[in-house]
């Protein structure tokens, strides 16, 4: 497991360090700008004359002259839709990643067992994804009095826990869905989808507050931000870890089950899980069965005589592909939904008690 660990960490140190350079940069433009923001003369009267909508949207801009409110706005935002596209980008193609090149086979004829690899790879990724954050956090914690920041590092910490909690529930999700989708593609695509309209549909819940119950069964909404800096929710981060803790073991389970293919992608499959996969293949079987009592047989003549006619598709079938993923895409974001709301609130009833 040492050695696959080290292996991932080697693979991922180039995007690591492209990454953490770039999140330094971004901290140090948007920590600079502070001190301007915080002596403007007619900011206040500046942000009344924004939009309602606006203001709403990104939440904390009525406080954007605190440290706490300007780092909601600015930096924590839009940090997690940052680092999050790296982390599913690379959670996709951890493991499924090298099967569709061919590498995977090839590395289990080694002896390791699925579960070295799995969780060897996992933990490098957990490391470094830490270790990107960390050095975003020292980023501003260093040049904090410069930038006139009255903040603890503690303090800084914070959010930054938030992030790497909510960070860890949609790589997770993508790693999952790598294994129950057909291709790395189709994961990092519905994956980064769901992320995006989450964020989304957290800020327009603000304009519009019918929405809020609704945003309450999504990760999402769990996620502080700068918020964060005056007071943690330590029961909402517990559960956004617990929530990835568990996408991650469900995540093991298709891959101990598999059959590793040589190259390529998936077709698509009520699941790779090998009991559901076969009442997917009775259902198919029997629904074939039933059209073709319906359907008739056109009678040609072939080199041997008179002969029948293979079934031809018709448009039903054509369509029932479709059909499957969309009940799958359905069940995926219903299971995104109401899993994640179990988990967190179990946990925060958990930290609240003790």
């Amino acid at each position: 497991m040492f050695a696959e660990f080290r292996h991932t960490i080697r693979r991922l140190r180039g995007q690591a360090i492209g990454w953490s350079i770039g999140l330094v940069f971004y901290g140090l433009l948007l920590g600079s700008m502070y001190d301007s923001v915080k002596d403007m003369q007619g900011i206040s009267e500046l942000l009344e004359s924004y939009p309602q909508e606006i203001m709403a949207f990104f939440g904390g801009m009525a406080e954007m002259t605190t440290p706490w409110g300007y780092l909601d706005v600015e930096y924590f935002t839009l940090i997690n839709m940052i680092i999050g596209i790296f982390a599913i980008g690379a959670c996709v193609n951890l493991i499924v990643g090298d099967e569709e090149k061919g590498l995977l086979d090839l590395v289990l004829a080694h002896p390791i067992s699925r579960s070295r690899l799995y969780w060897g790879r996992l933990l490098a990724f957990f490391t470094v994804i830490t270790t990107i954050l960390l050095i975003a956090w020292l980023s501003l914690v260093i040049p904090s009095s410069a930038f006139g920041f009255d903040l603890t590092p503690i303090e800084f910490l914070r959010p930054f826990l938030s992030l790497f909690a909510i960070t860890m529930v949609f790589s997770t999700l993508a790693l999952l869905l790598s294994f129950l989708l057909p291709s790395t593609r189709f994961a990092g695509m519905l994956s980064g989808a769901l992320m995006v309209i989450n964020f989304l549909m957290i800020g327009l819940s603000r304009i519009n507050p019918d929405l809020e119950p609704f945003m309450e069964y999504t990760p999402m909404f769990y996620y502080q931000g700068g918020g964060a800096i005056n007071s943690l929710e330590v029961g909402w981060t517990f559960g956004l870890l617990t929530t990835a803790l568990l996408f991650a073991l469900l995540a093991w389970i298709p891959f101990l089950k598999r059959d590793i293919r040589v190259s390529g992608e998936h077709s698509w499959q009520f699941s790779p899980i090998l009991l559901i996969n076969r009442i997917g293949k009775k259902i198919t079987n029997i629904h074939k069965t039933i059209k073709n009592l319906f359907l008739k047989k056109i009678p040609v003549i072939n080199n041997e005589g008179i002969g029948e006619t293979p079934i031809r598709k018709t448009k039903d079938q054509k369509k029932n592909g479709w059909r499957i993923i969309l009940l799958a895409a359905l069940g995926i974001i219903v299971f995104y939904c109401v899993f994640s709301l179990i988990i967190i609130n179990a946990a925060d009833l958990w930290c609240d008690i003790f």
